[in-house]
């Protein structure tokens, strides 16, 4: 359980942290990563590859999993926003 946190953190992080910006926009200029930093569902699966390697060698496993929990806690957080900022 704790691992999905550490998951679905770090793609946050990548996708949204202000303090990752500066990288973010020069990576943005390479498709790939102008694809990559635009979809949880994408971006989750690489980080869940480059997080199990090192963890239980399990990445392919680690890779589907967090690609399927990004996805769905990226799109709870974009249908809170959505109800939250209705006028």
């Amino acid at each position: 359980m704790f691992e999905t946190f550490i998951l679905i953190g770090a793609v946050f992080i990548l996708k949204y942290g202000s303090i990752l910006n500066p990288i973010r926009n020069r990576l943005k200029t390479i498709k790939f990563f102008e694809e990559l930093f635009k979809c949880a569902l994408c971006l989750g699966f690489w980080v869940g590859l480059f997080f199990g390697i090192p963890f239980d060698g399990i990445f392919i496993f680690w890779s589907f999993y967090s690609s399927a929990v990004c996805w769905f806690a990226d799109h709870l957080i974009m249908i809170a926003q959505k109800h939250l900022y209705e006028d």
